[in-house]
């Protein structure tokens, strides 16, 4: 999963920004998604602890949770943000 990815379970700081790691709800996104290169290697440099959302793969059901808890790092999301507006401003929502 893209969104819930490089994190060990019982990690408590962020590796990038030694950043201690929050908990929260998180979307859980269905259906297939495509990074960019680009998107997957920002992630996993910049804002590996970001979390903005998770994906909980291809089938999509009513019955289908909508919400996850999970651990991030606000610094990681800041970087998220300013990463997508930088390279996202004038395209599609390819990587929200």
């Amino acid at each position: 999963m893209l969104g819930d990815t490089l994190v060990f379970p019982f990690a408590a700081k962020c590796s990038i920004h030694n950043e201690p790691l929050l908990r929260g709800l998180v979307s859980i996104r269905y259906g297939l998604f495509r990074f960019s290169p680009e998107f997957r290697e920002a992630q996993s440099t910049l804002f590996p602890n970001a979390r903005s959302f998770v994906l909980g793969g291809c089938r999509v059901s009513p019955n289908n949770p909508k919400q996850r808890d999970v651990k991030f790092c606000p610094k990681c999301r800041e970087a998220e943000q300013s990463w997508k507006a930088l390279h996202y401003d004038s395209q599609p929502d390819r990587a929200r």
